[in-house]
């Protein structure tokens, strides 16, 4: 029971070809019977179990059985003959003593063995229920989300305070930071519109209580359409961190609880890919179950685009609804920011159904020029 298969079969052709010699052993009934057994034992349909160690001691009670009345008619024989009786009763209690304690050492291995299996099986039901499922995706998330955070941090939110003379230090993001105004377009009556500024983050996702899923922002060059999409990380990363105490008057940190992940993208870094979930799995290749976060919590992510004006692909794209654009899966129900010129947004004549927020940089107001 403790050997490897390879090697005990070994043994056992070794067992059948000493039970099988043609002098002595291939005549005898009891030896062709283990021979059997032991064919048996190689088949793996032979169970060995205390029954096996029952029907030996039933074996040794009838042959000691046999002795016994042996003895009792002993006082006939020869006193040699009678002692030679007497060794082979010995012999046979030695015998049944052993296997005594044989079947015992065998219900004691199963018994331990049955516990072992019952433990494993408890322990595997555990695993597979959809609760430790649910908890270890869960976990795996929360890890991810960390990845991310860190990736951010080190790699997106360290910026040079004046981004056109860059110098060697680079400060927190949150550091140098102002926001701009934010306006958007409001339709009136008889196609009239007018803008609106934006007072916080939620009139940026929400519209009438419905949430927006493709928002685009448009500004002119250096009007701050790639440090807004930085500021949108930062607050996501103070949203998933603990102890964060910046004042958060935008309201962009609570805004951003609402989503689990945030995935940026550099456009300009993405030309000739035509499909957003392409550019994703080769910029977080390394982040796990990536494939997975996306199949599953598409409605609690968002995706920035940035930079729009700097991206192209050679072909037509296959969806005639988002020509220009890059591809998106419309079974998935990501929040999707696109950063762009205005002139981008009116070439490629975005229709309605594909905007449902158009927010303006308008740069800073006089309060932050002074600052």
């Amino acid at each position: 029971m403790k050997l490897e298969e390879s090697k005990a079969n070994c043994y056992i052709d070794d067992m059948i070809a000493v039970l099988q010699d043609g002098k002595d052993l291939l005549h005898r009934q009891d030896a062709q019977q283990a021979v059997r057994k032991l064919q048996d034992l190689k088949k793996k349909d032979f169970i060995i179990t205390t029954e096996d160690f029952e029907d030996i001691l039933r074996q040794i009670k009838d042959e000691m059985a046999k002795v016994l009345k042996s003895t009792e008619n002993a006082a006939t024989k020869s006193e040699e003959e009678y002692e030679d009786l007497k060794n082979k009763l010995t012999e046979l209690k030695a015998e049944m003593s052993e296997a005594e304690k044989e079947r015992t050492e065998m219900k004691r291995k199963f018994t331990v063995l049955e516990t072992e299996q019952k433990e494993e099986i408890k322990r595997l039901k555990v695993e597979d229920s959809p609760e430790q499922k649910q908890l270890q995706y869960e976990k795996a998330k929360s890890g991810c989300r960390t990845q991310l955070i860190e990736h951010y941090r080190s790699e997106v939110l360290k910026v040079s305070a004046i981004p056109l003379q860059p110098d060697e230090e680079n400060y927190n993001f949150s550091d140098v930071y102002i926001r701009p105004t934010i306006t958007s377009k409001i339709e009136k009556n008889r196609g009239e519109s007018e803008e609106k500024e934006i007072e916080s983050m939620s009139e940026i996702f929400t519209k009438n209580g419905d949430p927006q899923k493709f928002i685009y922002v448009v500004g002119d060059a250096g009007s701050g359409k790639s440090s807004f999409c930085k500021y949108l990380i930062n607050c996501w990363c103070m949203a998933h961190s603990d102890g964060h105490n910046e004042n958060d008057e935008f309201e962009g940190v609570k805004e951003m609880k609402k989503f689990d992940f945030m995935f940026y993208i550099s456009l300009r870094h993405n030309i000739n890919i035509r499909s957003i979930q392409e550019m994703l799995e080769m910029r977080y290749d390394k982040i796990k179950n990536l494939s997975k976060l996306l199949e599953n919590d598409s409605e609690k992510i968002i995706i920035l685009l940035d930079g729009l004006d700097e991206w192209s692909f050679d072909s037509e794209t296959r969806n005639e609804f988002q020509a220009g654009l890059p591809e998106r899966d419309f079974t998935k129900k990501y929040t999707i920011v696109t950063t762009s010129r205005p002139w981008k947004i009116h070439s490629l004549r975005v229709s309605n159904r594909e905007i449902h927020q158009l927010l303006k940089l308008k740069g800073f107001d006089k309060t932050y020029e002074k600052k």
